[in-house]
Protein backbone atom coordinates (compact mmCIF):
# COMPACT_ATOMS: atom_id res chain seq x y z
CA UNK A 1 0.00 0.00 0.00
CA UNK A 2 1.03 3.54 -0.65
CA UNK A 3 0.63 6.34 1.31
CA UNK A 4 -2.30 9.06 0.92
CA UNK A 5 -2.31 12.48 1.30
CA UNK A 6 -5.52 14.27 3.05
CA UNK A 7 -6.88 16.51 2.02
CA UNK A 8 -10.56 16.51 3.44
CA UNK A 9 -11.82 17.46 6.57
CA UNK A 10 -15.17 16.65 8.64
CA UNK A 11 -18.07 18.35 10.13
CA UNK A 12 -16.72 17.84 13.27
CA UNK A 13 -13.28 18.32 12.68
CA UNK A 14 -12.30 21.88 11.88
CA UNK A 15 -12.06 23.05 7.99
CA UNK A 16 -8.82 24.83 8.79
CA UNK A 17 -6.96 21.81 9.71
CA UNK A 18 -6.07 20.20 6.85
CA UNK A 19 -3.17 19.02 6.68
CA UNK A 20 -1.13 16.37 4.63
CA UNK A 21 -1.20 13.11 7.40
CA UNK A 22 -0.32 9.84 5.78
CA UNK A 23 -2.89 6.57 6.04
CA UNK A 24 -1.91 2.93 4.95
CA UNK A 25 -5.07 0.98 5.31
CA UNK A 26 -4.78 -2.78 5.69
CA UNK A 27 -6.30 -5.07 2.93
CA UNK A 28 -7.43 -7.54 5.99
CA UNK A 29 -8.16 -5.63 9.11
CA UNK A 30 -7.59 -7.23 12.45
CA UNK A 31 -9.38 -3.87 14.48
CA UNK A 32 -6.08 -2.25 15.41
CA UNK A 33 -4.61 0.94 14.42
CA UNK A 34 -1.10 2.43 14.87
CA UNK A 35 -0.50 6.17 15.15
CA UNK A 36 2.31 7.86 14.82
CA UNK A 37 2.68 11.75 16.13
CA UNK A 38 5.73 13.72 14.79
CA UNK A 39 7.28 16.16 17.14
CA UNK A 40 8.49 19.73 17.04
CA UNK A 41 9.07 20.69 13.36
CA UNK A 42 8.59 17.02 12.58
CA UNK A 43 6.91 14.99 9.42
CA UNK A 44 3.69 13.08 9.43
CA UNK A 45 6.20 9.95 7.17
CA UNK A 46 10.18 11.71 7.18
CA UNK A 47 10.58 12.01 11.07
CA UNK A 48 9.48 7.88 10.87
CA UNK A 49 12.04 7.21 8.50
CA UNK A 50 11.30 3.34 6.96
CA UNK A 51 9.44 3.07 9.53
CA UNK A 52 6.23 2.39 7.51
CA UNK A 53 8.19 0.23 4.43
CA UNK A 54 9.21 -2.20 7.88
CA UNK A 55 5.44 -2.40 8.90
CA UNK A 56 3.92 -3.30 5.66
CA UNK A 57 6.38 -5.94 5.38
CA UNK A 58 6.22 -7.36 8.89
CA UNK A 59 3.62 -10.31 8.74
CA UNK A 60 2.92 -9.30 12.51
CA UNK A 61 1.35 -5.69 11.39
CA UNK A 62 0.09 -7.18 8.46
CA UNK A 63 -3.38 -6.42 9.54
CA UNK A 64 -2.73 -2.70 11.44
CA UNK A 65 -3.85 -0.18 10.19
CA UNK A 66 -1.22 2.98 9.89
CA UNK A 67 -1.80 6.98 10.39
CA UNK A 68 0.73 8.77 10.25
CA UNK A 69 -0.69 12.04 12.05
CA UNK A 70 0.36 15.54 11.56
CA UNK A 71 -0.21 19.02 12.83
CA UNK A 72 1.04 22.53 13.33
CA UNK A 73 3.33 21.58 15.80
CA UNK A 74 5.25 25.44 15.46
CA UNK A 75 2.12 27.68 15.27
CA UNK A 76 -0.24 25.72 17.22
CA UNK A 77 0.20 24.63 20.86
CA UNK A 78 -0.11 21.60 22.22
CA UNK A 79 -3.43 22.18 24.19
CA UNK A 80 -4.96 23.53 20.71
CA UNK A 81 -3.15 20.42 18.83
CA UNK A 82 -4.35 18.01 21.53
CA UNK A 83 -8.11 18.98 21.51
CA UNK A 84 -8.06 18.62 17.53
CA UNK A 85 -6.27 14.67 17.71
CA UNK A 86 -9.16 13.67 20.54
CA UNK A 87 -11.83 14.76 17.80
CA UNK A 88 -10.16 13.17 15.30
CA UNK A 89 -9.51 10.19 17.14
CA UNK A 90 -13.45 9.76 18.25
CA UNK A 91 -14.77 10.25 14.80
CA UNK A 92 -12.55 7.41 13.80
CA UNK A 93 -13.60 5.23 16.43
CA UNK A 94 -17.09 5.88 16.14
CA UNK A 95 -17.71 6.25 12.56
CA UNK A 96 -15.28 4.08 10.65
CA UNK A 97 -16.39 5.23 7.40
CA UNK A 98 -15.21 8.50 7.95
CA UNK A 99 -11.76 7.59 8.39
CA UNK A 100 -12.12 6.19 4.98
CA UNK A 101 -13.63 9.34 3.72
CA UNK A 102 -11.30 11.94 5.51
CA UNK A 103 -8.15 10.06 4.61
CA UNK A 104 -8.93 8.64 0.77
CA UNK A 105 -10.01 10.29 -2.24
CA UNK A 106 -12.79 9.72 -3.71
CA UNK A 107 -11.06 7.64 -6.50
CA UNK A 108 -9.42 5.20 -3.19
CA UNK A 109 -12.52 4.58 -1.24
CA UNK A 110 -13.21 1.57 -3.40
CA UNK A 111 -9.60 0.25 -1.53
CA UNK A 112 -10.45 1.90 1.82
CA UNK A 113 -14.01 1.49 2.89
CA UNK A 114 -14.67 -0.46 6.02
CA UNK A 115 -17.66 -2.94 6.39
CA UNK A 116 -20.72 -1.76 8.26
CA UNK A 117 -19.91 -2.51 12.10
CA UNK A 118 -16.04 -2.45 11.55
CA UNK A 119 -14.81 -0.94 14.84
CA UNK A 120 -11.33 -0.91 16.34
CA UNK A 121 -10.54 -2.69 19.41
CA UNK A 122 -6.88 -1.46 20.18
CA UNK A 123 -5.37 1.73 19.41
CA UNK A 124 -1.55 2.17 19.61
CA UNK A 125 0.19 5.65 19.83
CA UNK A 126 4.19 5.83 18.95
CA UNK A 127 4.72 9.48 19.82
CA UNK A 128 8.28 11.28 19.23
CA UNK A 129 9.70 14.22 21.22
CA UNK A 130 6.61 17.26 21.51
CA UNK A 131 4.74 14.45 20.51
CA UNK A 132 3.99 12.96 23.44
CA UNK A 133 2.74 16.15 25.38
CA UNK A 134 -0.02 16.10 22.13
CA UNK A 135 -0.77 12.54 22.58
CA UNK A 136 -0.98 12.90 26.62
CA UNK A 137 -2.97 15.86 26.33
CA UNK A 138 -5.49 14.52 23.67
CA UNK A 139 -5.94 11.54 26.15
CA UNK A 140 -6.83 13.50 28.87
CA UNK A 141 -8.89 15.67 26.93
CA UNK A 142 -10.89 12.51 25.34
CA UNK A 143 -11.30 11.30 29.18
CA UNK A 144 -12.68 15.11 29.95
CA UNK A 145 -15.08 14.45 27.19
CA UNK A 146 -16.32 11.20 28.12
CA UNK A 147 -15.60 10.02 24.43
CA UNK A 148 -14.22 6.66 24.46
CA UNK A 149 -10.95 6.44 22.68
CA UNK A 150 -8.75 6.76 25.14
CA UNK A 151 -9.83 3.65 26.81
CA UNK A 152 -8.85 1.08 24.11
CA UNK A 153 -5.29 3.22 23.36
CA UNK A 154 -1.90 2.81 25.00
CA UNK A 155 1.58 4.91 24.50
CA UNK A 156 4.99 4.04 23.49
CA UNK A 157 7.00 7.26 23.91
CA UNK A 158 10.48 8.01 22.20
CA UNK A 159 12.74 10.98 23.08
CA UNK A 160 9.24 12.44 25.21
CA UNK A 161 9.11 16.17 25.82
CA UNK A 162 6.81 15.84 28.57
CA UNK A 163 9.56 16.60 30.83
CA UNK A 164 10.47 19.79 29.16
CA UNK A 165 13.42 20.98 26.68
CA UNK A 166 16.90 21.83 27.63
CA UNK A 167 17.64 23.06 24.33
CA UNK A 168 15.51 26.48 25.52
CA UNK A 169 18.52 27.05 27.83
CA UNK A 170 20.47 28.73 25.04
CA UNK A 171 17.50 30.70 24.06
CA UNK A 172 16.87 32.29 27.57
CA UNK A 173 20.08 33.27 28.12
CA UNK A 174 19.82 35.54 24.76
CA UNK A 175 16.82 37.28 25.85
CA UNK A 176 18.71 39.88 27.85
CA UNK A 177 20.85 39.89 24.96
CA UNK A 178 18.73 40.57 21.71
CA UNK A 179 15.21 40.77 23.31
CA UNK A 180 13.37 41.68 20.36
CA UNK A 181 14.66 38.48 18.09
CA UNK A 182 13.86 36.07 20.56
CA UNK A 183 10.56 37.85 20.91
CA UNK A 184 10.05 37.53 17.57
CA UNK A 185 11.22 34.16 17.62
CA UNK A 186 8.74 33.19 20.69
CA UNK A 187 5.66 34.96 18.73
CA UNK A 188 6.27 33.11 15.46
CA UNK A 189 6.88 29.81 17.46
CA UNK A 190 4.53 29.80 20.19
CA UNK A 191 4.98 25.85 21.19
CA UNK A 192 7.80 26.92 22.62
CA UNK A 193 6.20 27.75 25.65
CA UNK A 194 4.92 24.50 26.09
CA UNK A 195 8.53 22.76 26.97
CA UNK A 196 9.77 25.90 28.78
CA UNK A 197 9.32 25.16 32.63
CA UNK A 198 10.10 28.75 33.15
CA UNK A 199 7.14 30.08 31.08
CA UNK A 200 4.20 30.98 32.98
CA UNK A 201 2.50 29.50 30.50
CA UNK A 202 3.93 25.95 30.11
CA UNK A 203 1.88 23.40 31.57
CA UNK A 204 3.71 20.41 31.90
CA UNK A 205 3.07 20.56 35.58
CA UNK A 206 -0.79 20.69 35.43
CA UNK A 207 -0.15 18.12 32.87
CA UNK A 208 2.01 15.81 34.85
CA UNK A 209 -0.50 16.53 37.52
CA UNK A 210 -3.55 15.39 35.88
CA UNK A 211 -2.13 12.21 35.20
CA UNK A 212 -0.83 11.51 38.50
CA UNK A 213 -4.43 11.95 39.61
CA UNK A 214 -5.84 9.77 36.99
CA UNK A 215 -3.22 6.69 38.01
CA UNK A 216 -4.25 6.62 41.83
CA UNK A 217 -7.57 5.73 40.77
CA UNK A 218 -8.84 2.72 39.15
CA UNK A 219 -9.02 4.16 35.43
CA UNK A 220 -5.45 4.87 34.58
CA UNK A 221 -3.57 2.43 32.50
CA UNK A 222 -4.12 4.72 29.65
CA UNK A 223 -1.96 7.23 30.94
CA UNK A 224 1.02 5.08 31.08
CA UNK A 225 3.29 4.90 28.64
CA UNK A 226 4.16 0.79 28.48
CA UNK A 227 7.16 1.61 26.44
CA UNK A 228 9.54 4.26 26.43
CA UNK A 229 12.96 4.74 24.54
CA UNK A 230 15.64 7.23 25.65
CA UNK A 231 18.46 8.86 23.78
CA UNK A 232 21.72 8.67 26.06
CA UNK A 233 23.05 12.38 25.14
CA UNK A 234 19.75 13.93 24.27
CA UNK A 235 20.51 17.21 23.05
CA UNK A 236 16.70 18.63 23.36
CA UNK A 237 14.68 16.83 26.01
CA UNK A 238 15.34 15.97 29.60
CA UNK A 239 15.44 12.75 30.36
CA UNK A 240 13.37 11.63 33.84
CA UNK A 241 11.22 9.19 34.30
CA UNK A 242 7.78 10.04 34.37
CA UNK A 243 5.48 8.30 37.14
CA UNK A 244 4.20 4.71 36.20
CA UNK A 245 6.09 5.06 33.21
CA UNK A 246 7.78 1.84 31.59
CA UNK A 247 11.86 1.56 32.28
CA UNK A 248 13.61 3.32 29.57
CA UNK A 249 15.34 1.56 26.78
CA UNK A 250 18.47 3.92 26.79
CA UNK A 251 20.07 4.48 23.12
CA UNK A 252 23.80 5.10 23.20
CA UNK A 253 24.51 5.91 19.46
CA UNK A 254 21.13 7.46 18.40
CA UNK A 255 20.42 11.57 18.83
CA UNK A 256 17.22 13.29 19.77
CA UNK A 257 16.42 13.61 16.06
CA UNK A 258 17.72 9.85 14.58
CA UNK A 259 16.69 8.15 18.04
CA UNK A 260 12.97 7.27 16.54
CA UNK A 261 14.40 6.24 12.83
CA UNK A 262 14.47 2.40 12.32
CA UNK A 263 16.86 1.72 9.44
CA UNK A 264 19.25 -1.65 8.94
CA UNK A 265 21.52 -0.68 11.29
CA UNK A 266 19.12 0.51 13.98
CA UNK A 267 15.85 -1.80 14.74
CA UNK A 268 15.21 -0.58 17.93
CA UNK A 269 12.46 1.39 17.58
CA UNK A 270 10.77 -1.31 15.73
CA UNK A 271 11.75 -4.50 17.69
CA UNK A 272 10.73 -2.24 20.73
CA UNK A 273 7.28 -1.81 18.99
CA UNK A 274 6.76 -5.32 18.11
CA UNK A 275 7.13 -6.34 21.79
CA UNK A 276 4.87 -3.67 22.36
CA UNK A 277 2.03 -4.19 20.41
CA UNK A 278 2.36 -8.28 21.23
CA UNK A 279 2.27 -7.05 25.22
CA UNK A 280 -0.92 -5.09 24.63
CA UNK A 281 -2.43 -6.33 21.61
CA UNK A 282 -6.06 -7.81 21.61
Amino acid sequence: MEPVTTHHSSPRYPQFHKRKSMVMLANEPEEQLLVFVHGFGGDPLKTWSDFHSYLTLDKQFKGFDLLFYHYDSKKVQASASAILLDLLMEEILEQPAFFSGYFFRDEDLKYSIRPEGFKYKKIFFVAHSFGAIVSRKAMLSSRSKNHTWHKISKLMLIAPAHNGAKALLPVQQMLSVIPFVVGWKRFRTPTLDDVDLSSPNCRLKELKEETKMIQAGSEGEFTIAGQVIWSLEDYVVNNEEYLKDAEPIIEDYQDHKHVCKPNDGYLTPLDTLKKFVLQYGS
